[in-house]
């Protein structure tokens, strides 16, 4: 039906977002469908326009980034405070979820805590 549509549209260059993101090396396939082949496609312009318009942020974006980054320094905070000797390095690990999730309302965080553990 998207061919359809598109037809109708007189559409015959598709954009397709299709790239690797630089830092994770996370890849963005693009979308595959019947009839694809019937448009002129262009897997290279839209990738890097959309990276570069993710550059400037928001107001409101910025907002949410200092709060998650104040949200999360307190959590490694309070794993410091709350380590001893015998711990292991999960329960670590659910202090800082555990504080992120119950003070910060972070349900998610964007990395997994990790810490050195072992003998000295």
């Amino acid at each position: 039906q998207i061919v359809m549509v598109l037809k109708e549209k007189r559409c015959s260059n598709l954009y397709l977002m299709e790239g690797m993101n630089r830092f994770s090396y996370v890849s963005t396939s693009a979308p595959i469908f019947e009839g694809i082949e019937t448009f002129t496609l262009d897997k290279t312009t839209l990738y890097p326009l959309a990276v570069a318009g993710r550059v400037r942020k928001t107001e409101k974006e910025l907002d949410v980034i200092r709060y998650v980054t104040k949200v999360t320094s307190e959590g490694h905070r309070r794993v410091m405070l709350a380590v001893k000797a015998g711990m292991m390095e999960y329960q670590a690990s659910s202090i800082f979820s555990y504080y992120c999730y119950m003070y910060g309302g972070c349900r998610e965080v964007v990395y997994t805590y990790l810490s050195c553990w072992g003998s000295f």
